[in-house]
């Protein structure tokens, strides 16, 4: 009967082999947490006027935390500022997050990275980059709505709208003040300009005070932390706003006014030829004129098309006469231009 217990005291044995193995099991299994960062936005010098004065950074993490970030280099992996310490993640949908926001009073400028580690695991961390900029001006770019312009006040391209951005060593748009000028030899016209919000400017320069001709547009810019930038000169020209030419067309050569239906009236009509594709305030008559006597006369109150007509009187001489029309255009030049017409006494002889 004794051979049975020896393989029952194995049979013990291999049982508490096994549970010590599968008590073991748990502390063996344990994982560092894998971590994610991501960065929101940059930061901009200085720290403290409302423009990039933090960055945010968004952590991840496939356990509960907490976790430590700090802001690096990027070359010698030196911590340089303690971003965050002990944070708390929050359960989110596939693992943990938290958002924590750097605002440093000074810092450096250039590329930087922010590390997150799990409190646990200071060694098992990852990172992501962020920028930092002087904030000073280091470009300016300039566009200008046009090159040719026509200062006489009438609201077509009698000023020039200058588009300013200014930007710093990292190429973001940051907030500045300046001013854009256009000058011809000691004439100038400038507006003064602010941006605060670090996006673009747009200046609106009068430039009714300026003499015809080529001019200069120039623009400056600086910053609170400094680096005046002046903008590359935008060379712009100045046309008069005018009548360049006038012209009168006749409905007929010879009127007949006989009042009998025939050519006894004639239409007559004003066209012009200006520097501008609407119409120029220019004033003037037109007139019909036989020696020194002027016959009719119409006022004309720009350089639109006008069309006129002249009935003469049935005891109107025959003879040739002028018609004459004179604009005088803003800048004080006038234009003008004549043409015959002939008034016939003969009745002339037309099918009804």
């Amino acid at each position: 009967m004794s051979p049975p217990r020896p393989a029952v005291v194995l049979a013990i044995f291999s049982v508490s082999i096994l549970l010590a193995g599968v008590a073991a099991t748990p502390a063996a299994a344990a994982e560092a947490p894998v971590l994610h960062i991501t960065t929101s936005g940059g930061l901009t010098k200085p720290f403290a006027d409302g423009f990039r004065d933090s960055v945010s950074f968004t952590i991840r993490s496939t356990t509960g935390g907490p976790v430590d970030v700090t802001a690096t280099n990027p070359t010698t992996d030196e911590v340089i500022a303690v971003i965050a310490h002990d944070l708390p993640l929050t359960a989110v949908s596939g693992g943990y997050q938290a958002t924590t926001a750097f605002t440093p009073s000074s810092f450096g400028t250039g590329t930087f990275r922010a590390t997150v580690a799990d409190s646990a695991y200071p060694y098992n961390s990852t990172s992501s980059s962020f920028v930092v900029g002087s904030g000073q001006a280091k470009s300016v770019a300039v566009a200008v709505s046009d090159r040719t312009l026509f200062p006489f006040a009438d609201g077509y391209r009698d000023s020039v709208v200058a588009t300013v951005q200014v930007t710093d060593e990292t190429g973001v748009l940051i907030p500045f003040v300046g001013a854009v000028d256009v000058s011809a030899a000691s004439k100038h016209s400038a507006v003064s300009i602010t941006q605060k919000k670090g996006t673009f400017a747009k200046a609106t320069v009068p430039l009714g005070t300026l003499p015809l001709g080529p001019v200069i547009l120039s623009t400056e810019a600086h910053t609170s932390v400094g680096g005046n930038k002046s903008g590359s000169p935008i060379p712009l020209t100045l046309v008069a706003t005018s009548v360049k030419k006038i012209s009168v067309a006749r409905q007929y050569a010879t009127v007949f006014p006989h009042r009998d239906g025939y050519r006894d009236s004639v239409k007559l009509t004003v066209s012009t030829a200006t520097t501008v594709p609407v119409a120029v305030a220019a004033k003037g008559t037109l007139s019909i004129v036989r020696g020194s006597t002027t016959i009719k006369k119409w006022k004309l109150y720009s350089s639109k098309k006008t069309s006129v007509t002249w009935k003469p009187s049935k005891s109107q001489k025959a003879g040739t006469y002028k018609v004459i029309a004179t604009l005088t255009n803003p800048d004080k030049m006038k234009v003008s231009t004549t043409v015959s017409l002939t008034v016939s006494s003969k009745k002339h002889k037309h099918k009804h």
